[in-house]
């Protein structure tokens, strides 16, 4: 069963969540296995110096992402918002406009990393073996970079529709594909971390082709009319598309201070653990933006319909949960890291010695579907400084001062603590922009 916009305006938010969320988080989680299994094969087959290799070369991948996240994520908030309104005008110019975008911009990425290969990996910290096999992954990577945008920035529209399990599949059939691929290309072929690139490359490539080909054939309101680019919908696009990339900014600001301080203080040992806890960490974070992604439709129709009251329940309601879930996460964090770590690494010394640095760093991680939820509710309302605050304010304000502070009395230690620290503050700042937000617009209401 589909949820339609009636669905949305009118039905039990635990049905919602059910039938929204929870698509959402098992198709989130599976697109999360595409980095997660990368690095379990090359932790295991490859070597621990790949580990270190993929995450110095997973900061590219995040420039890519910020891609399809700035004009995906923005597609997704002006389609729901104008599915709402029954703005058919503006529904049929938005999946051309995007998928043009995505195009355009990764293909110039593409030509970037290419080119500049070495030297940008040289530049986050990359060094002798790590650096050789950082540029033959990304390098093969990056040939995919244009599906590895567009694919996921179409899916987004579909989500947008509300119809979450049906792009759960499509993402399911990829990670199926790349989970396959991973050892035929790696041990089979013996391409070792090129294999493991290839694998997502052509998974990549499949993943695209079933979103525009069901996009096309069955999709109610995404389907691409024409290719034209219209500046009105592009700035519609980009107001809160731009929100949600500055995210994948800050992300890759911060992969970046993170890894060229821990050259300095810590040397490979916390690269590798380093990138190995930010693998773990984003395979159960990314799940959370499923509950996001549903919340953005929930509250982005519901707003746009003019129903105030059943935006801001939407928020309570799934934050309640996502709560829940993210502490069931933090538990498995807590109670067993070096069984976690062992996955990728079969180093018993780095496995020990990393193991309490895993818990510092997501010694917070309950309170992340809140964080998450916050900037998806304000994306979907189309309150795109707001989201920024969170995303851009996180980093300038307090995780960069913090960082360079501790590390420097500190040195590694204070680089692992200030991650968490950060977290905490901007979830409080979350909160109060809310709390302002719903009494402005609740005083409207009842005029």
């Amino acid at each position: 069963m589909e949820i339609s916009k009636d669905n949305i305006l009118k039905d039990d938010m635990g049905f919602l969540f059910k039938k929204l969320a929870i698509p959402g988080i098992i198709g989130m989680f599976a697109l999360g296995l595409y980095n997660f299994v990368d690095a379990i094969f090359i932790g295991q087959f490859v070597s621990k110096e790949g580990l270190g290799a993929i995450t110095l070369a997973y900061t590219i991948v995040l420039i890519n992402q910020s891609i399809t996240t700035l004009f995906g994520n923005g597609a997704m908030s002006v389609l729901s918002r104008a599915i709402g309104k029954n703005d058919s005008n503006k529904i049929e110019k938005i999946a051309g406009n995007v998928l043009i975008l995505t195009f355009l911009f990764s293909l110039i990425l593409t030509i970037i990393v290419n080119v500049y290969a070495k030297n940008i990996i040289s530049f986050l910290g990359g060094k002798n073996e790590i650096l050789n096999l950082a540029v033959d992954y990304v390098k093969v990577l990056s040939l995919g970079f244009v599906f590895a945008s567009s694919g996921p920035a179409l899916n987004f529209l579909i989500r947008a529709e509300g119809r979450m399990k049906t792009a759960m599949k499509m993402v399911f059939i990829s990670i199926f594909m790349n989970i396959i691929l991973d050892p035929i290309f790696i041990i089979g072929f013996k391409l070792g971390i090129k294999g493991a690139a290839w694998a997502t490359v052509i998974s990549q490539i499949t993943y695209f082709i079933i979103n525009i080909l069901y996009i096309q054939k069955s999709s109610s309101y995404a389907k691409i009319k024409s290719f034209n680019l219209n500046f009105d919908i592009i700035l519609n696009i980009l107001n809160p598309g731009i929100s949600v990339m500055a995210l994948n900014i800050v992300a890759i600001i911060q992969q970046i201070i993170i890894f060229r301080l821990l050259a300095k203080y810590g040397g490979d040992f916390h690269i590798i653990i380093m990138g190995t806890c930010l693998r773990v960490f984003m395979f159960f974070y990314t799940p959370l933006w499923g509950i996001g992604q549903a919340l953005a439709s929930v509250s982005g129709i519901n707003y746009g319909a003019g129903n105030v009251h059943r935006t801001y329940f939407s928020l309570k309601y799934f934050n309640i949960i996502g709560t829940i879930i993210s502490f069931m996460c933090w538990l498995i964090f807590m109670l067993f890291p070096e069984f976690i770590l062992s996955l990728f690494i079969n180093n018993t010394e780095y496995i020990v010695d990393g193991a309490p640095l895993f818990r510092i760093l997501l010694s917070v991680f309950f309170i992340y579907s809140i964080e998450v939820n916050y900037i998806s509710f304000f994306q979907a309302l189309g309150k795109g400084l707001h989201a920024s605050i969170l995303t851009i304010g996180r980093l300038v304000i307090i995780f960069i001062p913090s960082v360079y502070i501790l590390s420097y009395f500190m040195q590694s230690d204070g680089i692992w603590i200030s991650l968490p620290l950060a977290d905490i503050l901007i979830t409080i700042t979350g909160a109060i922009l809310i709390k302002i937000l719903k009494t402005k617009q609740m005083k409207r209401v009842t005029l």
